[in-house]
């Protein structure tokens, strides 16, 4: 198996990995059946589960498994979205700042094609923290990376302040 071919858990986006693979398979002249069986070994987990619930003889070729594979796991598929459906991400009133950079890391880079500045904007739009929200009208970050690494400074600094305010407490 070619290195760069990493194996398949249900994590990422199917077609990614089924192109990926199909490169290999054209530069290493794979057959079709070889194709199915090196295929197999990239199957991990809940994607493995699923490989070895086909039924016996529904797969007659490599097209075959690979329709079947893209039409199982298509909910992991990366899509383009409406470039304004990031501004619907929003930390919830349970949700940590921190836990809401986490989901929006995750739900906000699974839209292809929405490009650094919305997603700044999407983020600023989104989150709860008058402070922090202050901090970013007064130099907006220019990456979202950068809008992230303040975003955790600020939550350091919240909780050196709830360390201050609790030792002081024990003090009294």
């Amino acid at each position: 198996m070619p290195v760069h071919i990493r194996t398949y858990d249900r994590t990422e986006d199917p077609e990614d990995h089924l192109q990926i693979f199909i490169g290999a398979a054209r530069i290493e002249k794979w057959s079709n059946a070889e194709c199915c069986l090196m295929f197999m070994q990239t199957l991990v987990g809940s994607a493995r589960i699923w490989f070895n619930d086909l039924p016996s003889r529904s797969i007659r070729s490599f097209d075959d498994l690979s329709k079947g594979f893209l039409a199982n796991f298509s909910q992991q598929r990366r899509y383009v979205k409406d470039a304004t459906v990031i501004f619907q991400i929003k930390q919830r009133d349970d949700e940590s700042l921190r836990e809401f950079i986490e989901r929006y890391k995750k739900e906000g880079l699974t839209y292809v094609g929405v490009d650094e500045k919305m997603r700044v904007a999407g983020f600023m739009n989104a989150i709860t923290s008058k402070y922090l929200t202050r901090d970013f009208n007064k130099s907006l970050p220019k990456t979202l990376e950068e809008a992230l690494e303040r975003a955790e400074a600020h939550i350091r600094g919240e909780e050196a302040v709830d360390v201050k305010e609790q030792r002081k407490r024990g003090s009294s």
